[in-house]
């Protein structure tokens, strides 16, 4: 058994690219393209273009946004537009024009748009927050997020009771204007107290 070493020697480099974006961030770095010579062979790459595709697959890919040609510093807010999917590995692509002959290569670097939780924007509200077994109670909250219209997300409201069982679990109802609400009853087996109200929501 033998071995060797090899070098893979690039020509674009790219600096302050984050490992993860959320919608709403700005993606801005800076790039380098260098003309370099390897076995006699000079490489020299006048002009390049900066777009931003979701596959580093050439024949497959798509292409989401065109930036700008021959620049050093890429700046863009990531929205739900370009970046429909999240959680999703998307790529920010640099063709190299070669001078002496007229090739075109291509450098990706990955850009991971991953998602963000949904934001509770109020308190939760129970009417009334004092009440007897088998009366009704209504429980409402406020929820937002960004990739997912407010219609289609889960809100979940858990009630756990004096003892700390969980008695009651059930989705809330959405019903305008982020706003998602729901009725509950104790039952007339349930132990008085104070019991607990919890809230999950989930894209």
């Amino acid at each position: 058994t033998t071995y060797t070493n090899f070098t893979i020697l690039s020509n674009c480099a790219i600096f302050n690219l984050e490992p993860e974006y959320y919608i709403g961030d700005t993606l801005s770095a800076g790039l380098m393209v260098f003309n370099f010579s390897s076995n006699s062979k000079d490489y020299d790459f006048e002009d390049w273009d900066i777009t931003i595709v979701d596959s580093d697959n050439e024949t497959t890919q798509n292409n989401l946004v065109d930036l700008d040609s021959n620049v050093n510093q890429v700046s863009l807010l990531i929205n739900n537009e370009t970046f429909r999917d999240v959680n999703k590995i998307y790529y920010l692509k640099v063709n190299m024009t070669e001078l002496n002959r007229g090739t075109i290569r291509a450098a990706y670097f990955p850009i991971n748009i991953i998602n963000s939780n949904p934001t509770i924007i109020s308190e939760i509200d129970l009417s009334p927050d004092e009440l007897f077994r088998t009366d009704e109670c209504l429980v409402s909250i406020n929820v937002t997020d960004i990739e997912t219209v407010a219609e289609n997300l889960t809100i979940t409201v858990t009630i756990q009771d004096s003892e700390g069982r969980n008695v009651i679990e059930k989705d809330l109802s959405y019903k305008g204007d982020n706003l998602f609400s729901t009725t509950f009853v104790i039952l007339p087996d349930r132990p008085a107290g104070r019991y607990k109200v919890d809230i999950t929501a989930m894209d």
